[in-house]
């Protein structure tokens, strides 16, 4: 059998058929040949200065001439070479240079350290320079001997101003071989297709070309001349990256192609939003293309709407069908979706896309690729691979349960199978399409298959765009989501077999706990975009294992060019890839800050004194006059946190700082953490990443005890409450009988945690397996006591022993919460998720009056969850629990009573328009004034001028200055001085 060689034309702006990757597994896996799982998922080192230096000769000299304080971050112990190094940035040309200067500029700092690269110069070739934006640039050379490509031989150089900020090399050592092949092109293609069932249709696609092809074996690499072609086949339906040896037609590897998903809008459309059956939404479907008389042609813009140009004020025939710039919707199982109206000028001819006239994968599809082609666009609009009207085909009928990516288009499965219709689930149709992404940006080179990276970056587009871990919650009629980023599979991920869903899911668990990171730290509206260009910035550079992405990322994500000290989201990256075995470069260059947390103050006087230790880790020193307390008494949620900071001094100890906060008075919840930094700016915090991760607490003022419950006996708790779903592992007050797995450790405790004590709440106390009788199918609550808080003000704690086990974690909790209102409403205090504990951990939260006003009717909850149809287990346990109010007289926190010092409070609300109230208190009667100040530093207003009797004073500003003209929106400053006292605080005007 003679396989013919066919060229297919491909989809204008294409120059090449990439991957085409399945959302499941299928029996097209069963036809792939994989490379070795130790070529597509290295395992690298990340050596001591002395281990480097013993490995790479060259690293003293580079060290000495232009790279001081470089090191090797990554080592490719397989190639024998530095994947990553790194340091402070090296002066190579001034910013802006031309590709030219780039070029001669780059190939000339390669040449002089070769060494270093262990590499040979005249086996370099650049093949792509990427714009990362922000002043970065990354290039990339190819290892290519005697005109050869040596697939996967690389050198990367980073660039940041013009300075190199980043050097790796991945070049394979002893590679000689000659371009005579034994084989024809045409040949190869026959020995690529075995194995497959033949079609009269099959053929290749492009232009097949000789490479050099390592193969690892236990003993290196063997090197193979290799026709490097993709093969397209019929049965099953799908395109192949293969590489047959050139010389005795041996198949060396054969990788599917095939990716799966994609959808979105036009004028209007009835469209689901996220999934099959959710309710529809009238939403406009831009890009659309609407053609008059089928001659002239108007496309929608973001809101749906069209503009037609025509030569006459008379009647058209004027069409609108799912077709637009960068989609056309095709129906495998029915007819086109097409409208046509008569119209004319000056009267609008409206068109809406519904059941009468469309298939709902039709309009979905058609809506969601336009949500993502906007995302990726949104992200870099210098990116244009993706800029072409792409084939979106649905209903198709030969399968069932998938959608795949076929280099140019994306296609959808009909319901069927016990699967909803596939192409009415945007998760989906965002995964499908980002094949299509990670292709283009890839190329000329292939994308990264094998190693699961390109099924990881799928799934992190549709989590992204979702700000959801969970992938394809409505993918099976019965529901439950097929992947989810709370997965914790570990890097190199060995028991997936080389199974590329399997393997994508390391990537994108790390990806989306790095999104939850960047959320908590910034906020959901302000962190996306900024892991959204972190990410694509990384995924330019063209990496083809975690690892090296890893670090790529960070390298995005860096400001100063040297990555010894950090990035400024190091932390929120590093923890979450770690999480899966994929661990960053060790810092150098960091501060480091240890305080010993204070407890709860009943004093009525006397500030709270607090050390902390600062210590510089790696070159430079800590900034004295930078290490401060911050801290807050504003309510937990508020809108705005304002920190106020005390300065710290040296004690005289080796590295030693101390201060005091100021006494606050009683019934006042205060937060705070401690601050410092070097002359060079890194900067560290105690507790580690605060404020956002963590902060130190306590309450002031005398308490009484609520309740101190050891659990064993009978304080009135109540087991179970209105709202409970679980249909097993209810609360129940017993004594536990410890649970094991071999794997996991505890998943249910043998022991309560009172030290003499037997009894706590627990989620069923029965033993038996390790994942039996937990919790299932819902909620399950154990509440406490109501308590008669109508007479306190000011805060309130609880504090208590909790055991929490979570197998597989997704969205389940365990969480505390408060009510005041007899258990009718609660507000969450703390929630447990996302981890596997397996030990008794104390808790303690507080609760304002500010937040939640206390009553008559004050009750506490202790609410365990299961959510995820993927959970295998979910345990909790409950202890020890410990209750304190403040004893507060009202006189001591309201208004009347006499204040201890002067204070400004924050004024509230804040922002505001126009009325604001300022607070302050006074120890003495004294002259007060009170100004306002706009951003320039002008008096804007005076609001007091005058004598003040001692107390507690508050007065109005209505946005106006001295001549009672409103002023315009921006921060503004208030003053209030009193005698020599004297205290500023910044608000905002927002109209």
């Amino acid at each position: 059998m003679s396989l013919r060689l066919v060229m297919v034309a491909v989809v204008a702006g294409l120059a090449l058929v990439g991957p085409a990757h399945a959302f499941q597994d299928s029996d097209v896996l069963d036809y792939e040949v994989r490379l070795p799982l130790s070529q597509t998922s290295p395992i690298f080192s990340h050596p001591t200065e002395a281990e480097a230096r013993a490995m790479l000769p060259g690293l003293d000299r580079f060290q000495q001439s232009e790279g001081a304080n470089w090191r090797v971050l990554q080592w490719n112990p397989a190639l024998g070479t530095p994947s990553t190094v790194g340091g402070p940035p090296i002066a190579l040309m001034g910013p802006g240079a031309s590709e030219e200067v780039l070029r001669a500029s780059v190939e000339a700092f390669v040449a002089r350290n070769a060494d270093v690269l262990k590499v040979d110069p005249r086996h370099l070739l650049i093949s792509d320079i990427v714009d990362l934006g922000e002043e970065k640039q990354y290039v990339i050379f190819n290892q290519v001997v005697n005109g050869l490509e040596v697939v996967g031989g690389r050198v990367d150089i980073g660039l940041w101003q013009g300075k190199v900020v980043l050097i790796g090399s991945d070049v394979y050592p002893d590679v000689d071989m000659r371009a005579i092949p034994g084989i024809s092109a045409e040949s190869a293609g026959d020995f690529a297709h075995t194995g497959i069932p033949y079609s009269a249709e099959d053929g290749l696609v492009g232009d097949p070309r000789l490479v050099i092809m390592p193969i690892a074996t236990d003993e290196g690499f063997d090197y193979h001349l290799a026709w490097q072609l993709y093969l397209q086949t019929h049965a099953p339906e799908n395109v192949w990256l293969c590489y047959v040896d050139a010389h005795d037609g041996g198949l060396l590897a054969r990788q599917s192609q095939t990716e799966y998903f994609q959808i979105t809008g036009t004028v209007q459309g009835k469209v689901e939003p996220n999934t099959q059956g959710d309710p529809y939404q009238d939403l406009p479907l831009e890009d659309l293309r609407v053609r008059a008389s089928g001659t002239y042609t108007g496309y929608t813009n973001d809101d749906g709407e069209y503009v037609i140009e025509v030569p006459n004020n008379t009647v058209y025939s004027v069409e609108a069908r799912l077709y637009g710039s960068y989609c056309n919707t095709i129906n495998y199982d029915g007819p086109e979706a097409i409208i046509t109206q008569n119209g004319q000028p000056g009267s609008p001819v409206n068109f809406m896309f519904d059941d009468t006239n469309s298939h709902p994968a039709e309009r979905d599809v058609y809506y969601h690729v336009q949500v993502v082609h906007d995302w990726v666009k949104g992200i870099d609009p210098t990116f244009t691979g993706m800029d072409y009207v792409m084939g979106a085909q649905v209903n198709i009928t030969t399968g069932t349960c998938n959608a795949f990516w076929n280099g140019s288009s994306i296609n959808f499965y009909k319901e069927g199978g016990g699967c909803n219709n596939i192409g009415r689930i945007s998760d989906v149709v965002y995964h499908e399409y980002g094949h299509g992404i990670t292709q283009k940006m890839y190329s000329p080179s292939p994308p990264p298959t094998g190693s699961g990276m390109g099924e990881g970056f799928s799934d992190v587009v549709s989590m992204t765009i979702h700000n959801d871990g969970e992938l394809a919650e409505n993918f099976n009629v019965g529901g439950g989501a097929l992947r989810t980023g709370e997965n914790l599979r570990q890097y190199p991920g060995v028991e997936c077999g080389g199974e590329v869903h399997c393997l994508g899911e390391i990537l994108m668990g790390a990806m989306w706990k790095t999104r939850k990171n960047f959320n908590q730290k910034y906020g959901d509206e302000a962190a996306g975009p900024l892991y959204d260009a972190d990410h694509i910035a990384a995924l330019k550079t063209k990496q083809t294992n975690m690892p090296n992405y890893l670090t790529r990322l960070l390298m995005a994500n860096d400001t100063d060019g040297d990555l010894a000290n950090g990035t400024t989201d190091w932390y929120e990256i590093c923890d979450a890839f770690a999480m899966h075995n994929l661990i960053c470069p060790a810092l150098t260059n960091y501060v480091t800050v240890t305080s010993t947390p204070i407890d709860d103050q009943p004093q009525e006087s006397g500030d709270y004194a607090i050390t902390a230790v600062a210590i510089s880790v790696g070159p430079g020193s800590i900034d004295p006059n930078s290490v401060e307390i911050y801290y807050t008494t504003d309510p937990v949620g508020s809108l705005a946190t304002t920190w106020q900071t005390v300065p710290m001094t040296a004690t005289g100890q080796p590295n030693e700082y101390a201060a005091a906060i100021p006494n606050q008075g009683c019934g006042k919840h205060v937060r705070y953490y401690v601050r410092a930094q070097k002359f060079t700016g890194e900067f560290g915090t105690a507790p580690h990443l605060a404020p956002y991760r963590a902060v130190y607490e306590f309450m002031t003022g005398a308490t009484d005890l609520a309740l101190d419950d050891d659990l064993e006996g009978d304080e009135g708790w109540t087991l179970g409450w209105t709202g409970d779903t679980a249909t097993q592992g209810m609360w129940e007050h017993a004594d536990p009988t410890g649970k094991n797995s071999a794997t996991y450790g505890d998943t249910q405790p043998e022991d309560d945690h009172t030290a003499s004590g037997t009894l706590c709440f627990v989620t069923d106390a029965r033993g038996g397996a390790w994942s039996s009788y937990d919790v299932d199918g819902g909620k399950t609550s154990v509440v406490s006591p109501a308590f008669d808080w109508s007479d306190r003000t000011g805060v309130a704690a609880i504090s208590f022993y909790a055991f929490y086990f979570d197998y597989t974690p997704t969205d389940d909790s365990l969480r505390c919460s408060v009510s005041n209102d007899d258990g009718a409403t609660w507000t969450d205090l703390l929630k447990i998720n996302g981890m596997e504990l397996n030990a008794w951990n104390h808790y303690k939260v507080y609760v304002e009056n500010d937040r939640v006003p206390f009553s008559s009717q004050m009750r506490f909850r202790f609410q365990m969850e299961d959510i995820g149809s993927q959970t295998t287990c979910a345990e909790a346990a409950i202890d020890d629990i410990v209750i304190k109010v403040n004893n507060c007289l009202a006189a001591d926190v309201a208004e009347g009573s006499l204040p201890l010092r002067f204070a400004v409070d924050q004024n509230r609300p804040n922002p505001f328009n126009p009325l604001t109230t300022i607070r302050f208190a006074l120890p003495k009667s004294d002259r007060v004034e009170v100004s306002i100040f706009d951003a320039a530093g002008r008096k804007v207003r005076t609001l007091i001028d005058g004598g003040r009797p001692a107390g507690h004073h508050s007065v109005v500003w209505d946005g106006r200055d001295d001549a009672s003209h409103s002023v315009g929106s921006g921060v503004y400053y208030y003053t209030v001085k009193a005698g020599d006292e004297e205290s500023s605080r910044k608000m905002m005007l927002l109209k």
